[in-house]
């Protein structure tokens, strides 16, 4: 991921470097727009937070809340990932953050941008919350990869499923 600095200049953002246990931290932002609902957004992979000017003026716009964070291998974000459970549990802190800022779970909306549609799928599970927008998504990792690249032996390459479709009888 890109380490590139790119200058957001809204009055309503709050910048956090949060701990999410001894040895990892999460760099998000915080869009107050004096809402009762927040989103939690899952930025494109690939990108950081930083990149995600259009969509805080979209918030902006809607008159949202919004955290955007940047998971563990992100930018400002600690760079360890053992296993896919820890894509997991960078969301469920997310979410239980919001949760203990006094958000309510019926006023959260979880969006997610390509890659992350997996992760967002796995925080709205057996959750009330208000909406889970999916934006460019994909039935699993395995599905995709095998359909972009045919002559690979995907099954034995791909380190992480992300078989999303397993959970979506969830939500």
């Amino acid at each position: 991921p890109s380490k590139q600095i790119i200058n957001i200049e809204f009055d309503n953002i709050k910048k956090l470097n949060l701990k999410t246990d001894k040895w990892n931290t999460i760099n998000a932002i915080f869009i107050d727009n004096n809402s009762d609902k927040t989103v939690l957004y899952f930025h494109w992979n690939g990108w950081n937070i930083y990149y995600s000017k259009n969509m805080i003026k979209v918030f902006n716009d809607l008159k949202l809340n919004a955290y955007i964070f940047d998971y563990r291998w992100y930018w400002k974000s600690d760079w360890t990932i053992k296993n896919e459970n820890d894509f997991y549990v960078d969301n469920d802190f997310m979410y239980n953050y919001i949760l203990k800022s006094w958000v309510k779970e019926e006023n959260i909306i979880l969006w997610w941008q390509s890659l992350w549609w997996a992760l967002a799928i796995n925080t709205a599970q057996n959750k009330n919350i208000y909406a889970l927008i999916v934006q460019s998504s994909f039935y699993s990792m395995v599905d995709m990869a095998k359909l972009k690249f045919p002559f690979l032996p995907i099954d034995y390459l791909i380190k992480y499923k992300f078989e999303s479709y397993k959970k979506l009888k969830n939500i």
